[in-house]
């Protein structure tokens, strides 16, 4: 079944009134369709040239910075250290302002600030005298350059040592002490008179050898004693152990004299081999000290084992002066100990090895040995304990420009209390009575 619907006529203006008739013709419903409209441009708007310029458009204000308030309290510290700064160098307190400005600077370390405090600094600087060096630019793959200590932090240089011969006089002694020796070896020691005519002339060759060598090499009295231990530790050794391979008869005086010539000849090859320019005078006595304690150890032992043959004293005293010697040399690469203080501490050691043979007469038994090697025992440990208080009870004895007037001798005091160790000194010694003549070393010498 159909609706009818009534439709309204469109009006025309120019057309027949409308009737009042509605159509009597079914329509059916419809969507309306829109029509578009066309838009006509418009048209800008006229300018008056007599019309006042538009106002500009207003700047958009910018959003607050935060500021760090520790940077404004610097900045105003460093302003205030700066203005009492200038005050200070007004009144001629130049370091005192020098050192507050430093201060702001270090508060302000850039900006103004930084650069006021840098020129008021330089200008300080120049009123206490203080050139700034002129810096230069490195370069950045050589390494930085070592930084030069004050002057009160450097050590000052030792003197140089002195090799122009001096040592001749030392050397010369030594070289007596050799040369008497060999005389005496080549001799053979049966008659005392070509013995001893032999020992002179091997003593003044040998005098005279040593001075050469001396003058020749630009030796030092360090280098003199050092050579001089070997000849005197190398005649040593080499007269016990010529007593050793002697055999088991007696050895004479042939034997002994052979074999400390041949022993000093090579003692002194010896030292010249291990002399180094480093070695002093202390050090040539810390060499001779050790093998005179490696000597008297060995000596020690063997009373203390109490030996079948006697040879075996020979052998330890062989055996404990190059032992000895060598240790010396050790030792005084590493330690540095003065003449005078050796002297010292020899003299207690020597002390304390002899006190057990005061004694000695009181227990002496020719039936047993257990006296000797009590001794020997005793002996040993009073050795060990004197160099160890010694060294103890001693110290480097102050150094004094006083003139050295100590007589010649193994051990020397002088006038003004110090000690050293010398060389051995042959002194003539002559026997009206007897008829006889013969040589000395002088141990022991001092001036009061």
């Amino acid at each position: 079944m159909g609706a009818t619907v009534a439709v309204a006529q469109p009006i025309d203006p120019y057309g027949d009134a409308p009737t009042d008739k509605p159509s009597a013709t079914p329509v059916k419903p419809s969507v309306p369709v829109p029509v578009p409209v066309p838009v006509r441009p418009t048209r800008p708007a006229p300018i008056d040239p007599y019309a006042s310029a538009p106002a500009p458009a207003p700047t958009p204000t910018p959003a607050p910075v935060a500021v760090d308030p520790d940077v404004e309290i610097d900045e105003a510290v460093a302003v205030g250290l700066l203005v009492r700064a200038r005050a200070l160098d007004g009144e001629g307190a130049v370091a005192e302002a020098k050192q507050l400005v430093v201060e702001a600077m270090a508060r302000r370390t850039s900006g103004p600030t930084y650069d006021e405090g840098t020129l008021l600094l330089a200008a300080l600087n120049r009123k206490l005298g203080i050139v700034d060096a002129p810096t230069s630019a490195l370069d950045p793959i050589a390494p930085p350059p070592d930084v030069v200590p004050a002057l009160d932090e450097v050590d000052e240089p030792p003197p140089p040592r002195r090799h122009d011969g001096s040592g001749a006089r030392a050397l010369t002694g030594y070289g007596i002490l050799a040369g008497a020796a060999l005389g005496a070896a080549v001799s053979g020691v049966d008659d005392a008179g070509p013995t001893l005519g032999l020992a002179l002339a091997g003593a003044a060759a040998g005098g005279l050898v040593g001075r050469w060598a001396a003058r020749r090499g630009d030796l030092d009295p360090a280098d003199a004693h050092v050579i001089g231990s070997g000849i005197v530790w190398g005649g040593l050794a080499g007269g016990f152990l010529a007593d050793v391979v002697s055999g088991l008869h007696d050895s004479d005086a042939g034997d002994i004299a052979v074999g400390a010539g041949l022993g000093a000849a090579g003692g002194a090859l010896l030292a010249a081999g291990l002399r180094r320019p480093e070695l002093t005078v202390g050090d040539a006595a810390l060499i001779d000290s050790t093998a005179l304690w490696g000597t008297a150890a060995g000596l020690g032992f063997g009373l203390a084992i109490a030996p079948a043959e006697g040879e075996a004293y020979s052998l330890n005293a062989t055996l404990g002066a190059l032992g000895g010697y060598l240790v010396g040399h050790v030792a005084a690469r590493n330690r540095e100990v003065s003449a005078g203080r050796l002297a010292k501490v020899n003299a207690i050691a020597a002390l304390g090895a002899l006190a057990p043979f005061l004694f000695y007469a009181a227990i002496a038994d020719d039936s047993v040995d257990d006296d000797e090697q009590a001794a020997g025992w005793l002996s040993l440990a009073g050795l060990g304990a004197g160099i160890y208080f010694g060294f103890r009870w001693t110290h480097e004895p102050a150094l004094d420009g006083g003139v050295d007037d100590a007589p010649a001798a193994m051990v020397r005091r002088s006038s003004a209390g110090g000690w050293s160790v010398g060389g051995p000194v042959l002194a003539p010694i002559h026997t009206p009575a007897a008829g006889t003549t013969g040589a000395a070393v002088t141990l022991l010498g001092g001036a009061w």
